[in-house]
């Protein structure tokens, strides 16, 4: 009598009741896909795999053995050669894995569902590599995304682009800056000298051209006429203004509409004019006392006092002060610190910009930048590098910075029921062409500023009387005669 052990073929032969389980004989030989789809879309999916001409040589080669070189297949079912082992065919659809492999009639509208909710290319393509498969499906997918204007007219701001800084002159006044500065129901009209940095604020009475070229003529007979006046458009780039410029022997060079940062000296001055009188407000100080202090106070990065690079002076204020130094000193190498500070500010603005690639031409589809990304089409370049002459969605051409323009796929289409037409821009740029007095031979100041306003860049319209959507005649107020509407 002897045990068998575990490795022994002596075993004992039981018969088998019928109350075992039958299962567990059962031999395994396939694994069911459940697909979560209705049966009518399920037949349509079947139907489409066997009729296209790469997918159903796909099957039949699971089927029936894969050739031992893939030499032997056409191009398109090379893909799949190396994916053999983990292919397999149920009721008539092919899979990878877990993946439903999408026939190609049908692959635009799995790709619809997929960006059915507006995602990003990332989101969407990490969401189709759980689910399907096919031939190129990451490039289908970055393909449709890049043309859904849905998804353009939505997305984020552009990043900033290269500082391209003014230049700045060697003598005082003559460049300078002007803005319009609104605070506690008042407007104030806001000049900085750019190589001086001397600030002037003078309450205003209304915002009309008359009243601001009644006090330039003032600030020009006390600080002579300069060269050149960096200012926004409204309302410097009125008929009156334009006049005045003339008749003044000077040229007002407006901002890029929608970008205030091509104005950016002028922007700085509202700024610190609006700090004087908030903390003068509050502390019950004269502002003319801390506008006198300001223009005795050396220039950040300069350590020249703007009344000193002005008349070569120091001028008395309340403090205690030696005549000595308020004799006349000539500043030294003012203009080259004033470089090396701006240069300074360019290195540290472009370490968190992009060189973009400005080359748009005529005919081109892009995005303009307003409340949100709308479509429309570039008519030509501007006169200043990153400035574009555009038409919008209300068929108007309209003059943009760079900034606010991205190339797009989507398809531009001109709206012909707007009340707005070339034509009747074209006519109008035709009668106002005696107006336009840009010299040619003027150098460019900023790639972001142009000097006077170009009209056949803007439609202006020949009164101040128009016509809404709906047909209904406005008039503007006798206020606005002086504006470009």
């Amino acid at each position: 009598m002897f045990i068998a052990d575990l490795l022994s073929r002596f075993y004992l032969n039981f018969p088998e009741s019928e109350g075992d389980d039958q299962w567990i004989s059962e031999t395994v030989h396939t694994l069911s896909k459940n697909l979560s789809i209705s049966d009518a879309k399920k037949l349509e999916f079947i139907q489409a795999t066997a009729n296209d001409p790469v997918l159903s040589k796909v099957m039949f080669y699971i089927i029936n053995g894969w050739p031992k070189r893939n030499e032997l297949m056409d191009g398109s079912i090379k893909y799949y050669y190396k994916f053999q082992a983990e292919l397999s065919v149920e009721d008539g659809l092919l899979f990878i894995n877990h993946r439903l492999i999408v026939p190609d009639k049908l692959r635009f509208y799995i790709l619809r569902l997929l960006h059915e909710p507006h995602f990003g290319t990332v989101k969407t393509k990490q969401r189709a590599r759980q689910i399907v498969f096919w031939s190129g499906m990451s490039s289908n997918i970055q393909n449709m995304i890049s043309n859904c204007y849905v998804c353009e007219r939505y997305q984020n701001a552009k990043q900033r682009d290269l500082l391209i800084p003014h230049e700045i002159p060697n003598i005082p006044f003559y460049k300078i800056a002007c803005n319009i500065m609104d605070y506690a129901g008042n407007s104030y009209l806001i000049v900085q000298d750019y190589f001086s940095k001397w600030l002037e604020i003078i309450l205003l009475k209304n915002k009309t051209s008359s009243e601001i070229i009644k006090h330039l003529k003032i600030l020009f007979a006390t600080f002579g006429i300069p060269n050149t006046v960096i200012c926004d458009n409204m309302p410097f780039s009125s008929f009156e203004c334009k006049n005045f410029s003339k008749e003044w022997n000077f040229q007002f060079c407006t901002s890029s509409p929608k970008y205030p940062r091509s104005n950016g000296q002028a922007e700085r001055a509202v700024q610190t004019a609006k700090q004087m009188f908030k903390k003068c407000s509050y502390d019950n100080i004269d502002i003319h006392l801390a506008l006198l202090e300001f223009r005795n106070t050396p220039v950040s990065g300069i350590g020249i006092p703007p009344s000193q690079m002005l008349m070569n002076r120091l001028t008395r204020t309340k403090l205690p002060i030696h005549t000595q130094v308020l004799k006349p000193a000539i500043p030294k190498d003012a203009h080259k610190k004033l470089l090396a500070k701006q240069e300074y500010f360019k290195r540290n603005h472009d370490k968190n910009a992009k060189n973009f690639n400005q080359n748009l031409k005529t005919g081109d589809n892009v995005l303009i930048k307003d409340q949100f990304w709308e479509k429309g089409q570039v008519v030509g370049n501007h006169s200043t590098p990153r400035s574009f002459n555009v038409i919008n969605n209300k068929n108007n051409v309209v003059r943009r910075n760079f900034s606010q323009l991205k190339p797009t796929n989507t398809k531009f289409e001109i709206n012909n029921s707007s009340n707005c037409s070339n034509d009747h821009d074209q006519t109008q740029n035709m009668d106002r062409s005696s107006d336009n007095t840009a010299d040619n031979n003027l150098e460019t100041i900023n790639n972001q500023t142009t000097c006077e306003i170009d009209p056949s860049n803007d439609p202006i319209p020949d009164s101040n009387i128009k016509q809404n959507n709906s047909g209904r005649i406005v008039k503007l107020p006798n206020k606005f005669k002086d504006y470009f509407m």
